[in-house]
Parts: C-alpha cells; sequence; structure tokens
C-alpha cells in the first residue's frame, strides 16, 4: 500500500489524498476511500509510489509506471518501463 497526498499548494487539489493498494486506485471523499481505477492486476511487491496532482497522476510499481489524467479512473501504461 502507499498513500499520498501532492505536497505543494500550487499542485491542482493539493488537498487530496490517494491511496492504491493490491494494484487498486482510490481517492479519498467525503471521509472515505472511493475506488477509481486498477493500473495494474497485481502487485510484485516491488517499490510502490504515486505522484502527480488532480491534472496527471502518476504510479510506479517496480520498474513500471502508468499514468492517468481523469483523478485516477482511467490508466494508460507508459514506456521506457523498466528503468
Amino acid at each position: 500500500s502507499f498513500l499520498y497526498s501532492p505536497r505543494y499548494d500550487i499542485q491542482g487539489d493539493a488537498r487530496a489524498v490517494y491511496l492504491i493498494r493490491n494494484g487498486i486506485f482510490y481517492a479519498l471523499e467525503a471521509g472515505s476511500f472511493v475506488q477509481k481505477g486498477a493500473p495494474y492486476s497485481s502487485s510484485s511487491g516491488n517499490h510502490l509510489s504515486i505522484g502527480g496532482d488532480s491534472r496527471k497522476l502518476y504510479v510506479t510499481e517496480g520498474g513500471n509506471y502508468w499514468s492517468s489524467t481523469n483523478g485516477g479512473g482511467n490508466w494508460t501504461r507508459r514506456y521506457p518501463h523498466g528503468n
């Protein structure tokens, strides 16, 4: 699992809180985490992180990464992966 909130006030939706767990992405809404989408289907147990803000979110897991431009609802795998 990884919990993330944008750290700079100038980032869009700087008060948002995001969570990724077991390949499923969530956003905190009205005090509860709501499932948004799933960037990947299974975790390899490698390093996991989230970055970005409401305009563009990023998830990295191991040497792979994905991005979303709709708040985590849909994800696109980005290349080059494995770095």
